[in-house]
């Protein structure tokens, strides 16, 4: 490999937080005293379920942009692999997201400059990340609906990997927070989220599990 492409913080030229297109939904930020508005939250684990159907909503757009947009890149029977994080079962809320957990400490971080007037809550109010994991049958639905790819294979996949630290998370989201939050706040968001997660009892095994969403799609042929 001729280069390599650190993420430099999160702010690189290849980082996610730079090449990522995904929407947050933006109803939930726009009118901080509407009752859609996500306040004292950046994420929809743990919201009430219309910021969640709101997440859902913007991910079936972006996903039928992604598969419209893959399917033109590809010959008629071309393969295409990619893989998620499942984020609730059958029967779960979408505020149940096994993601949430990821995003707490960051959440509690902010929430604490706010109240030592470091940001205001306002900013808080008006940010929800971007990301949003499907749950299987979700995303097996707007695949079907989308039309484009036949589906090869989809099913979950127990994962193990190391506890997330602090860093690891700066290096995927600083250049999202930075934009919203201003580069000066990145040092003592990221400081107290580290706090937070050195102080807490590690896990036994010091590991975490998820299940992954596997997908592999096969693009249908071209209608004569």
């Amino acid at each position: 490999m001729e280069e390599s492409y650190p993420m430099t913080g999160g702010d690189g030229q290849f980082s996610y937080a730079k090449n990522s297109n995904p929407q947050a939904p933006a109803e939930l930020g726009d009118q901080l005293n509407s009752t859609s508005c996500n306040k004292g939250r950046i994420y929809y684990s743990n919201a009430p379920n219309e910021v969640g159907q709101a997440y859902s909503a913007q991910y079936a757009k972006d996903i039928g942009s992604f598969l419209c947009a893959r399917a033109e890149e590809l010959a008629p029977g071309g393969l295409m692999n990619n893989s998620n994080s499942l984020g609730v079962t059958m029967g779960q809320f979408l505020a149940q997201s096994s993601m949430g957990p990821h995003f707490e400490d960051l959440e509690s971080s902010l929430l604490d400059m706010a109240k030592e007037g470091i940001i205001s809550k306002d900013r808080i109010d008006s940010f929800n990340l971007p990301i949003y994991s499907p749950s299987m049958e979700e995303l097996r639905t707007l695949i079907q609906e989308n039309g484009c790819f036949e589906i090869v294979r989809l099913d979950g996949q127990p994962q193990k990997y190391p506890t997330i630290t602090a860093m690891e998370c700066r290096a995927g989201l600083e250049g999202i927070f930075s934009k919203h939050f201003g580069s000066e706040n990145m040092d003592p968001l990221f400081n107290r989220c580290a706090k937070i997660i050195d102080g807490r009892p590690l896990k036994r095994n010091g590991h975490t599990y998820s299940i992954g969403l596997f997908v592999l799609l096969k693009r249908k042929k071209l209608e004569e």
